[in-house]
């Protein structure tokens, strides 16, 4: 098995291409995750003076509970109480190095100082079961006056199971419903933003979906969109481009899944039913398994269409706006925004 370290915060192991049938030793200073390309595990790579690679055995959550180095001895093993604070915290001391795993209750990163998990939107505190910050996203648990049939569709599906008819979601500072044996509480990063340059001054804007919660996967597993692999996850894109001067959007355009040159994402922080109802909008877009979508590649194609003489024409960041807004997803705050051409003239996609 073969693949290449992913970059984590510096570029000093970015790309740098690894073994997993022979012993390596790497001089770098920090630590960056290694991305297998078949599989679902997890390998890291700890970097020290004298380090080699280790793989993560999970449970069912997804915490980290075995970790093995490349030649398959035990270095750590780990178990937790139900909200994550460390039971059992064992190391081999024959084969010890020095380091530790800090990926581990639900795979999330555990800050050493601090003793609390970093979760993207929040911190968890495994101490006291509780979040150290209220849900950003309790403004959402609201219905909505039910005067149309899109409110009362929402109404129906509020996140958190219910929104505020779940009385657990009263308390804004519990934890995957005071279940946490058998939920989890992700972090909301599978409908991301990419941008990708395409001659400079100009970018390009595409989505991408990845499948990384089992509810996701019971949802859209079957789909055979979701045909791409990053090493973890399946995921697709979604994004346009022209041909034969159309606007022409489709799944897993080559530019878009590859992004060898992405220069910014930005990650949508939802709660986990919400996200699947905004991917089935973004879905139903193009079709799914074959389907006519909602969008019929129908519109005139102008590289700039901004400008007054290409008055009703758009493009593929056209295109990228227009399916966030059918997705009730805002356009987020972008660094590159003055690059996109077309970004605020989103084309009009009907139910």
């Amino acid at each position: 098995m073969t693949g290449v370290i992913t970059e984590k915060s510096r570029n000093t192991c970015k790309n740098k291409p690894f073994n997993h049938t022979t012993s390596q030793t790497y001089t770098y200073k920090d630590l960056y995750q290694l991305k297998t390309l078949t599989g679902n595990s997890s390998l890291y790579l700890y970097c020290s003076n004298n380090s080699v690679y280790q793989k993560n055995y999970s449970d069912h959550l997804g915490s980290a509970q075995t970790v093995t180095n490349h030649k398959g001895q035990i270095h750590e093993r780990l178990e937790y109480t139900p909200y994550g604070e460390l039971w059992i915290d064992w190391k081999n001391k024959d084969i010890d190095q020095g380091y530790a795993t800090p990926y581990r209750f639900t795979g999330k990163e555990l800050d050493q100082e601090t003793g609390f998990y970093y979760y993207g939107a929040r911190y968890l505190d495994p101490k006291t079961s509780r979040w150290l910050s209220s849900d950003p996203a309790m403004g959402e648990y609201v219905p909505s006056a039910p005067v149309s049939e899109e409110a009362r569709k929402r109404n129906g599906s509020l996140p958190g199971m219910g929104g505020v008819f779940n009385y657990v979601n009263l308390h804004v500072y519990h934890y995957a419903g005071n279940n946490p044996v058998k939920y989890v509480d992700p972090d909301g990063k599978k409908i991301t933003v990419q941008i990708h340059k395409v001659v400079k001054p100009w970018y390009h804007a595409s989505i991408k979906i990845t499948l990384d919660t089992d509810l996701l996967k019971e949802k859209f597993g079957h789909l055979n969109e979701f045909k791409n692999f990053d090493g973890e996850h399946r995921y697709l894109t979604i994004g346009a481009g022209s041909k034969l001067f159309k606007l022409f959007a489709e799944y897993n355009r080559p530019k878009d899944k590859l992004l060898n040159n992405k220069v910014e994402s930005f990650d949508y922080n939802l709660k986990e039913l919400e996200e699947v109802e905004k991917i089935e909008k973004l879905l139903e877009i193009i079709g799914i398994d074959g389907g006519k979508g909602k969008y019929k590649n129908n519109l005139p194609y102008a590289l700039f269409p901004d400008k007054k003489i290409n008055k009703n024409k758009h493009n593929s960041n056209s295109f990228f706006s227009g399916a966030l807004n059918y997705a009730g997803l805002e356009l987020p705050t972008l660094d590159y925004k003055e690059g996109l051409p077309g970004i605020n003239k989103p084309i009009s996609i009907s139910e």
